[in-house]
């Protein structure tokens, strides 16, 4: 399952290598620590695996270093208030987390962190969408990762979503030839990885997708780039442009306003019928009910 994949992929990067452990006698104990960690501003984790600011919470209790020189432990709190994490090649926005350390004898922290992405399979924005959620907790020796979606998918479903950019009837498609172009064009670029590379040269942008679509002007299928940017967790911005000739250009704002509602203001200059310079303006919303 997927939660068995990310847990040992999450295991994999902390494990350490295995060395001989000596039997503790308190009877060797040289030194006894008991310091006080403060800080004056959050300090920041940046690795290939996570970035995000991390304090510590002194509201319960303050944060220490406990022990011995022999057995190190630590007692306290940290949140992480913002904050990104990598997994399956989607870049995932920590919405919260919380780290604490109750083991006076060692470091053993306990997890409890909540994150999502945002997956666009289609080249257009009336097409299907997904908000992926993540839910991470437990501990180094026991570590669960629980996952969701919006709209509702099953959990292979996800984790080809997040690692082809495809859902497994898509993918059945594409293996029967029976697939749109814009389709392969976008799970081409997802699986040779020229999405993550420009979104990691480029970080101001959190969406880059090389696809395809039919274009009313040429009557024919052509390459396009899409661009996504979110301003808030509710708001985001994304555009659109071709790479042929005809330079069709799409941009739109969403506003999720609850979890089954959203707004959408979208401007383009496809104009296949008239001879307007200025293009097209539109509002869309978007209510959702789900059964079960």
């Amino acid at each position: 399952s997927l939660g068995d994949v990310a847990a040992s992929f999450v295991r994999g990067a902390f494990r350490t290598e295995r060395t001989t452990v000596r039997r503790y006698d308190p009877e060797q104990d040289m030194v006894a620590l008991d310091i006080r960690v403060v800080q004056g501003a959050p300090f920041r984790i940046a690795n290939n695996l996570i970035s995000a600011d991390v304090r510590i919470r002194t509201q319960d209790q303050p944060f220490r270093i406990v022990g011995t020189d022999q057995r190190l432990g630590a007692l306290g709190t940290l949140e992480i208030p913002r904050g990104s994490m990598l997994f399956r090649s989607s870049r995932f926005e920590i919405r919260r987390g919380v780290v604490d350390f109750a083991d006076g004898t060692r470091i053993n922290p306990s997890f409890d962190v909540a994150a999502f992405t945002e997956v666009r399979r289609s080249s257009g924005f009336t097409g299907p969408n997904w908000r992926v959620n993540l839910h991470a907790h437990g501990d180094l020796d026991a570590f669960r990762l629980d996952t969701s979606s919006e709209p509702a998918l099953s959990q292979e479903d996800i984790i080809l979503l997040l690692t082809m950019g495809m859902t497994r009837a898509e993918a059945d498609q594409l293996q029967a030839g029976d697939v749109t172009e814009s389709a392969a064009l976008e799970a081409l670029a997802t699986v040779t990885g020229i999405n993550r590379e420009v979104r990691r040269a480029v970080p101001v942008i959190d969406d880059f997708r090389v696809t395809s679509q039919y274009s009313p002007r040429t009557n024919r299928t052509e390459p396009q780039v899409a661009v996504g940017k979110r301003i808030t967790d509710s708001v985001r911005l994304s555009a659109a442009t071709g790479l042929s000739d005809s330079r069709q250009l799409k941009t739109a704002v969403e506003w999720r306003v609850g979890d089954q509602t959203a707004l959408q203001a979208a401007y383009d200059n496809v104009n296949a019928s008239t001879a307007s310079s200025l293009g097209n303006i539109g509002v869309d919303v978007r209510w959702r009910l789900e059964f079960q």
